[in-house]
């Protein structure tokens, strides 16, 4: 055995933990309620022989493809990218977001909902957070800002992990009004501007926002740390 009694990576309880789980959440973002009438409609054409890791897999393919592309022309985070490149990678985000979420469905149109499933759909979201992150940096010229570049990853990296420990201690994953959905859709939004217009776009001043216009990134974090802050007092409120 790779791993004696007293060395396993998880114990009888644990395992048990996992066998038992049932996936379960609360809470709907902005964009969730309009786009989940559009995922419904798409179940019913998807092939009940293709298996909903294989959704889950082919959309974070699609991404790592698309950035390492965007990457290709931008290793420093600072140079122009050709337009083809960055539609391509706003495609791509689409086509993870659709079908990370058909992923889930699938499983319950073929009976085939699992905790493994789970684990393996939220393991490729982690890695999505930190390809797309590289590839928006590039998008919008942070090379040659690494603390923020920084700040961008630690704090996107921080919710994902807080979420899920969330989920750990709660059992139920929580969706606030601003999440994943509204954060891939900001990608999208960021990838096409820049194709139209250039990276360098990303560093115009505006009078009423006294820095370049690339620093609006930081709002996004802040805006999902805001609705979790928000969030745990609604809780708080609902428990007392």
């Amino acid at each position: 055995m790779l791993w004696g009694q007293a060395s396993r990576p998880l114990s009888s309880e644990q395992l048990k933990g996992i066998g038992e789980h049932k996936y379960s959440c609360i809470g709907s973002s902005v964009c969730e309620k309009p786009m989940q009438a559009f995922w419904c409609a798409l179940v019913p054409y998807i092939p009940e022989w293709i298996a909903p890791n294989t959704l889950t897999l082919t959309g974070l393919i699609a991404n790592i493809v698309s950035v390492f592309i965007v990457l290709c022309f931008s290793p420093d985070a600072q140079s122009n990218v050709p337009s083809w490149s960055l539609i391509f990678a706003a495609i791509s985000v689409f086509v993870y977001q659709t079908l990370d979420a058909l992923d889930g469905k699938q499983a319950r149109k073929t009976n085939s909902s699992s905790p493994l499933g789970e684990l393996f759909d939220h393991g490729c979201d982690a890695i999505s957070t930190v390809v797309l992150q590289l590839g928006l940096s590039a998008t919008i010229g942070l090379g040659e800002y690494p603390v923020i570049m920084f700040w961008q990853f630690f704090t996107l990296l921080t919710l994902f992990y807080v979420a899920h420990w969330q989920c750990y201690i709660t059992g139920t994953l929580e969706f606030a009004r601003v999440d994943v959905t509204e954060a891939q859709f900001g990608a999208i939004f960021a990838f096409l501007v820049s194709s139209v217009f250039g990276v360098q776009v990303w560093s115009i001043r505006v009078s009423i926002f006294p820095y370049y216009i690339k620093f609006i990134s930081l709002i996004g974090p802040i805006a999902l740390l805001a609705n979790i802050e928000n969030q745990d007092s609604l809780d708080q409120a609902e428990f007392t």
